[in-house]
């Protein structure tokens, strides 16, 4: 287990905003793997606004005529589909 003054951990404890991590996979021509979280209690609204929030921030439109859990679980298929390739 790391301790708070473990290097390791000062890496891992870093929280990086979903933002970020949705702007990184679309600039490299990937899916919007924040669709990969969930919760024990599945895909509940929290996750769908922190995903549409991502989306938000980086300028990425939930296409027209998909809700933003039909976008986030096409993002997620697509996601799983993208490392099967790798």
């Amino acid at each position: 287990m790391l301790k708070p003054d473990d290097t390791w951990y000062q890496h891992m404890a870093r929280k990086i905003p979903l933002s970020q991590i949705v702007d990184y996979a679309h600039t490299h021509d990937m899916p919007a793997i924040t669709a990969l979280i969930e919760t024990t209690q599945g895909v509940t609204d929290t996750i769908l606004a922190g995903f549409q929030k991502g989306l938000d921030d980086t300028g990425i439109q939930v296409p027209v005529g998909m809700t933003i859990e039909e976008f986030y679980h096409s993002e997620r298929q697509r996601a799983f589909d993208w490392a099967a390739t790798k």
